[in-house]
């Protein structure tokens, strides 16, 4: 198991001695996760931000949060998430039991789990797109809609959640990105910043 771990730590940039007499920040430390294959976590400790991949497995994901937790990271942040018209059933399972690993990781690694709904978080960094404002039209009018319209407005109302979705993955990026410009922000590490960065401001 031993061996195991240090391979583990050494992927996440941690080291041996550290993890032993891990050196703890002198200021309050937070950190958020984005949960998914595509997903990552930070941590941010006054200027200091680390980001790291979200692991795979139940083992690789408890060895991280132990290991920000005896650098002295007490909270963690994680999206409060559920499936999404459109998700494949075997997508929301795999994804739902993604999200609970890190939960219970977190919580067993000592750290306190505070959840937000992503409505939220993000509310705070971008705002709707107008892409978002065409998928609630689109909604609105299919109501009314029968038979072939109806089937051409559902194919519309597809096209159009895949570019709202997009678009507001680009604007949290770029929102990233400009919070924290010495960072290489990416598309996978980008929401778990931008959590931890909501937990810094609401949570410590």
């Amino acid at each position: 198991m031993a061996k195991r771990v240090r391979t583990q730590l050494k992927d996440f940039h941690i080291s041996e001695k550290e993890w032993k007499a891990p050196v703890h920040f002198k200021v309050p430390i937070i950190c958020g996760g984005d949960p998914g294959k595509n997903g990552g976590v930070t941590l941010i400790a006054g200027d200091t931000v680390e980001t790291y991949p979200m692991p795979d497995s139940r083992l690789d994901i408890l060895t991280l949060m132990r290991a920000l937790a005896v650098r002295g990271c007490k909270a963690f942040v994680i999206e409060k998430v559920h499936s999404m018209p459109g998700d494949g059933g075997r997508q929301a399972f795999t994804f739902g039991a993604m999200c609970e690993r890190l939960a219970m990781a977190t919580l067993a690694a000592g750290m306190a789990l505070n959840e937000v709904q992503p409505q939220k978080w993000q509310a705070e960094f971008v705002p709707p797109s107008r892409s978002t404002d065409a998928v609630k039209q689109l909604r609105e009018q299919m109501k009314s809609l029968h038979g072939d319209e109806l089937k051409q407005a559902k194919k519309n109302l597809t096209s159009a959640m895949g570019r709202a979705r997009r678009e507001h993955k680009n604007a949290l990026k770029a929102r990233a990105q400009e919070l924290f410009p010495h960072l290489n922000i990416t598309l996978k590490t980008a929401d778990s910043v931008l959590i931890a960065e909501y937990g810094r401001r609401h949570y410590l």
